[in-house]
């Protein structure tokens, strides 16, 4: 959706949005959802793993499985 122009065509130009984080919230049906949607963990190139850096080098790397 382009809710960008929706908001500014709503308001007419004038309107003010403020959002605030909250949290996450756990998935009640996560096997489900991540079974369906055919996620893959481990290729991931967004979340591939947990990096721990030290005086700018990286000093430990952790898979996620």
């Amino acid at each position: 959706m382009h809710y960008q122009i929706t908001f500014v065509y709503i308001t007419h130009g004038e309107g003010i949005l403020n959002l605030h984080y909250d949290s996450y919230k756990h998935c009640h049906n996560a096997k489900d959802t991540i079974s369906r949607t055919h996620y893959q963990k481990d290729v991931d190139p967004k979340y591939p793993s947990s990096i721990f850096a030290g005086k700018g080098s990286i000093t430990n790397v952790i898979s996620w499985y």
